[in-house]
């Protein structure tokens, strides 16, 4: 149908990439782009808490060795519990799970309590709405209080 001369074709495909790079849609110099990318916003929080949630239950008690200022105020929250509830000698092997589960709780809480009083608004202006890590702190502090509430029967 139509003749082409192959030089010209050359030609027209030069013309057309040098069009495309001008306009910013297509391959600049040694084939990299030109056009302006919006940088990526990750869609998530980064703060932690599952992570840390995570070696709370694999760790127990042992993830915190007792040196760091956190551990020294959680040990201490622990012994006035147990001082609380009556003594080492009189808590009963059910009231000291409870306690473990208040001290790992409340680890959970001051972490996020941290994150939280870190950001710079708790509210997402974009969606107008708290973000997820606030309702995840008022979700532990809830649990906390359950804990701390719940009687032993003796």
């Amino acid at each position: 149908m139509f003749a082409v001369d192959a030089a010209e074709t050359a030609v027209g495909s030069t013309q057309a990439g040098a069009a495309r790079a001008a306009s910013g849609g297509g391959p600049g110099p040694k084939g990299k782009r030109l056009a302006w990318r919006r940088p990526r916003v990750r869609p998530y929080q980064k703060h932690g808490l599952v992570s840390l949630r995570r070696a709370v239950d694999a760790l127990g008690g042992r993830l915190l060795d007792g040196r760091s200022t956190m551990a020294k105020a959680l040990s201490a929250w622990r012994a006035e519990l147990v001082r609380d509830l009556g003594g080492a000698d009189v808590v009963s092997t059910q009231e000291l799970a409870l306690v473990d589960l208040a001290v790992r709780t409340k680890l959970l809480v001051d972490s996020v309590d941290t994150y939280v009083l870190s950001m710079e608004s708790a509210v997402n202006k974009k969606r107008r709405c708290l973000w997820p890590v606030v309702r995840e702190r008022q979700a532990l502090a809830g649990q906390l209080q359950s804990i701390r509430s719940c009687k032993v029967a003796r």
